[in-house]
């Protein structure tokens, strides 16, 4: 008798438990955040070596509590980011204005990490591009003309 008590304690407890975990589980995904973004990834196009580069990425407030940006950090030295300090109301615009600065070439990719108070894992956005020495246009004729030259009749 005291077996099957026991059992029965078990089971029961085992169950709820089970549900209790799948509740927090599904709480735990929720990816919802109450913060609308126009554009999360900006490609900065072509940019020549030492040119600066600056895109102000727009976030709207979809809460019905202020939104307040804590802070905002970069993947790396160079790239600055400067943000909205004050509380945002509803359905208004926060921020975050990012400065690029294009110091080597190659394809880029930088991060910039936005903190509020909806959520204790930053909001992720990203710039992207490539840095090049110069805009040449001669290097585009050249390989055109040597193309050319190579037709025969």
């Amino acid at each position: 008798m005291a077996k099957s008590i026991f059992v029965l304690v078990f089971i029961f407890l085992t169950v709820a438990s089970l549900a209790g975990q799948e509740k927090a589980d599904s709480l735990k995904g929720n990816s919802f955040l109450p913060i609308a973004i126009k554009e999360t990834v900006k490609d900065l196009g072509t940019l020549i070596k030492g040119e600066k580069a600056v895109y102000r990425f727009e976030l709207i407030n979809k809460s019905d509590k202020p939104l307040v940006i804590w802070h905002v950090s970069a993947s790396c030295g160079c790239t600055t980011p400067t943000w909205t300090k004050k509380p945002v109301s509803i359905n208004e615009s926060a921020f975050v204005k990012v400065k690029f600065e294009a110091e080597d070439t190659g394809i880029f990719q930088k991060s910039i990490h936005v903190y509020t108070n909806f959520s204790e894992k930053p909001t992720k956005l990203l710039i992207k591009g490539i840095v090049v020495e110069s805009k040449s246009t001669n290097a585009f004729h050249k390989k055109e003309s040597n193309f050319n030259n190579q037709i025969t009749k």
